[in-house]
């Protein structure tokens, strides 16, 4: 089941301000995926893990 679009759109919105804070920040979204990302897409979720740790490495 879908939420309904205004939730959908007030999400996406707070996404966006959460992005700004940081200028070295990125959204990606994991398509077919519920609210468990790393049960539903588990290579979405070690791509970001290696993203972050290879940036703090630095």
């Amino acid at each position: 089941m879908s939420p309904p679009p205004r939730l959908e759109e007030a999400w996406a919105a707070g996404q966006r301000e959460w992005l700004a804070l940081s200028g070295d920040s990125k959204l990606s979204t994991a398509e077919k995926s519920g609210h468990h990302i790393y049960v539903d897409r588990p290579d979405v979720a070690v791509r970001a893990v290696e993203r972050v740790t290879s940036q703090a490495a630095r």
